[in-house]
């Protein structure tokens, strides 16, 4: 039974570490709508969506330990449960970590440097 729970839930558990690219891109639309002229952006920590910005914070800090989880997991049932297919499983994994370090990288439009004035 719960083995195959954790085979359900790998696939969320390995696009976990770029939740964080998501919820900062929900965090620019919404800051985008908030205020028509993009020029006028105030710092992304002084935005009326404060429990927005901090869940993004603090899931962009967790996200390598939330990859470090992930194969950890894609690895334990792989050597636990025969039929588990792991390899789809890390090209989720591989995916999700490569969004998080190109948004970082290459800084889309400046957002990442303005949420982290």
């Amino acid at each position: 039974m719960s083995t195959t729970f954790l085979k359900r839930t790998v696939p969320i558990t390995a696009s976990l570490p770029a939740a964080w690219v998501v919820l900062l891109g929900l965090l620019v639309l919404r800051t985008h709508r908030l205020y028509a002229d993009p020029a006028l952006y105030p710092m992304a920590k002084f935005t009326p969506f404060g429990v927005h910005f901090i869940v993004t914070q603090v899931l962009f800090v967790a996200f390598p330990f939330l990859a470090m989880a992930a194969a950890i997991q894609i690895l334990w049932l792989r050597g636990r449960v025969p039929g588990f297919r792991s390899v789809p499983a890390f090209l989720v994994l591989v995916i999700s970590v490569a969004l998080c370090v190109a948004t970082i990288a290459f800084n889309p439009e400046g957002r990442f440097l303005w949420f982290f004035d």
